[in-house]
C-alpha cells in the first residue's frame, strides 16, 4: 500500500508539500498540486487509508458534496438530508464542487478526512476511474444523480434522457415542430443525457434535427438569457424552446418578455427539474418533475443501512421523471 512518502517521491516534492496539497493549503502552486494529484492517482493513494485518522472510530457526521450552494435544486437536496440526519442524531457538513473536477476532489478528500460516516456526493465532473477508487475505499459513499459502473447498489439517479424526451414529446404533441434547445455548457452526464432525449424525441416524430436551433449555456438564469438572445439573433424560425433546467427557462422567459414575445402565444417554453421558481413565473412553467427530495431520502437511507449493517436493497435507486403541465406551452393544433 502506497504511503505519503511514496507520493512525495513520485511527485518530486517533500512530504510536507504533499501534506499541504492534501489539506488544500493555499501555499501550493497549481503545477505542484497537479504533480501531487497525479502521483496520488498513479499510486492509488488515499489519505484516509494511509493515515491514523482511518483507524479512529467513525464520527456521527454526514458529509455532502453538491455542485452549487446558490442553486435551489441543491438547497432542496441539502434540506432533506439535514432533516434526516437530525432525526438520527447526526450532524451535516456540506461542501460545493462548483462543477469543477479539482474542487470536487478536494471536497471529497475533506469529507473523508473529517471521518464522515456517510458521504453523499453529487459529482458530475470527476472521471469514472477516480470515483471508482473513492467508492471502493469508502463503503458508505453514495452517488446521487450519477450511475457509476460497478456500483449499482450505491448510485441514486434520474432517467434524464427519458425526462428530456418526455418534455420535447409534449411540445410535439402540441403541434410544435420547430423546437429550439438550450443545453448545459457543462460536459457532464445529465447534460448529455438530456440532449440525447431532445434528439430522440425529434427523430421518433420524423422531425429533422437542426443543430442551428441548439445553443449551449451555463445552467443558470443568466445562461438562459444568453441562450434566448442567441436564438433570437438567428435567422431560424422556432415556436418552442426546451431548456436544460428551470433556471435557464426563467432567464429565457425574461428575455422573450423584454422583446415583446408573449409566452405561450408566440413561443412556448418548457423547463426541467420542477424547482420552486417554476411555480412563480408568469406564466407558470410547464416542466419535468425531478424528484430530488425522494432521491435525497433514498441516498441517505442507503448510506444509513450500510453503516448499520442492514439491507439497503429495499430503497429505490432509479427514479422516473414525470411531466408537470402548467401554462407555458401553447397547443398549435387548434389554430
Amino acid at each position: 500500500m502506497a504511503t505519503i512518502k511514496d507520493v512525495a517521491k513520485r511527485a518530486g516534492v517533500s512530504v510536507a508539500t504533499v501534506s499541504r496539497v492534501i489539506n488544500n493549503s493555499s501555499r501550493v502552486t497549481p503545477e505542484t498540486r497537479e504533480a501531487v494529484t497525479k502521483a496520488q492517482d498513479e499510486l492509488n493513494y488515499h489519505p484516509n487509508i494511509s493515515s491514523k485518522i482511518a483507524l479512529r472510530q467513525d464520527s456521527d457526521i454526514i458529509g455532502m458534496m453538491i455542485a452549487d450552494h446558490s442553486d435551489p435544486y441543491f438547497g432542496q437536496m441539502v434540506k432533506v438530508v439535514d432533516q434526516l440526519a437530525t432525526k438520527e442524531g447526526m450532524s451535516l457538513i456540506v461542501n460545493a464542487g462548483y462543477r469543477d473536477a479539482d474542487r470536487e476532489r478536494q471536497c471529497i478528500d475533506e469529507l473523508i478526512q473529517k471521518r464522515c460516516r456517510i458521504i453523499i456526493a453529487h459529482s458530475m465532473n470527476l472521471r469514472d476511474d477516480i470515483l471508482i477508487r473513492y467508492m471502493a475505499n469508502q463503503k458508505s459513499m453514495i452517488l446521487i444523480n450519477r450511475n457509476l459502473r460497478g456500483f449499482p447498489d450505491r448510485c441514486v439517479y434520474l432517467d434524464d434522457e427519458g425526462g428530456a424526451y418526455l418534455a420535447v414529446k409534449h411540445l410535439i404533441q402540441n403541434g410544435h415542430t420547430k423546437i429550439a434547445y438550450i443545453r448545459s455548457s457543462h460536459q457532464v452526464d445529465d447534460a448529455e443525457q438530456r440532449f440525447r432525449g431532445y434528439v430522440r424525441a425529434l427523430e421518433e416524430a420524423g422531425i429533422t434535427f437542426n443543430p442551428a436551433l441548439v445553443v449551449s449555456e451555463e445552467p443558470t438564469p443568466q445562461g438562459g438569457e444568453q441562450g434566448a438572445e442567441t436564438l433570437l439573433g438567428l435567422s431560424q424560425h422556432f415556436t418552442a424552446i426546451a431548456c436544460y433546467n428551470d433556471m435557464q427557462a426563467a432567464g429565457a422567459m425574461a428575455i422573450l418578455s423584454d422583446n415583446d414575445i408573449r409566452i405561450p402565444e408566440n413561443v412556448s417554453i418548457i423547463g426541467f427539474d420542477n424547482t420552486a421558481i417554476s411555480r412563480y413565473l408568469h406564466p407558470r412553467l410547464t416542466t419535468i418533475m425531478n424528484p430530488v427530495s425522494a432521491m435525497a431520502i433514498s441516498a441517505f437511507s442507503i448510506g444509513l443501512a450500510i453503516v448499520k449493517g442492514e439491507d439497503a436493497s429495499v430503497h429505490s435507486r432509479v427514479f422516473t421523471p414525470t411531466l408537470i403541465k402548467r401554462f407555458s406551452v401553447r397547443d398549435l393544433r387548434s389554430f
